[in-house]
């Protein structure tokens, strides 16, 4: 991977931060690598909202896993929320198996989880 190419794109929503990937396979050391600083990097800068659509993801290595977890982890730290999104069947089994589904907000699509969002606004002004 170049080293000017970015691993992921980002844009708002309204109140919500969404993350994509650049490429469909979430495998490579470099690419992984990248991958975990950009996402640091948003992360620690941007608070509230945050879904991660993998739409165009094809696969994902467990390193791949790894970046959501952490990514996770920061944003709980922050107090800041994150939703997965779009997931193909395989990488929703592979979450499942690692029973990573458990602890990551998992929707099937991205209006889903920007449904949820809503729902638990509404949950906590009530």
């Amino acid at each position: 991977m170049s080293g000017s190419r970015k691993a992921i794109r980002w844009e708002t929503e309204g109140d919500v931060i969404v993350v994509s990937f650049t490429s469909d396979h979430i495998a490579d050391e470099l690419y992984v690598q990248q991958a975990r600083k950009e996402l640091r990097s948003l992360a620690n800068t941007v608070a509230g909202k945050m879904i991660v659509s993998l739409e165009n993801v094809k696969f994902m290595a467990s390193a791949g896993l790894g970046i959501l977890v952490e990514l996770h982890k920061l944003r709980q730290r922050a107090n800041a929320q994150l939703k997965i999104c779009d997931m193909r069947p395989l990488i929703r089994q592979t979450f499942t198996s690692a029973k990573i589904d458990r602890v990551l907000g998992i929707y099937d699509s991205k209006e889903e989880a920007m449904a949820a969002f809503e729902e638990e606004g509404e949950a906590t002004t009530q």
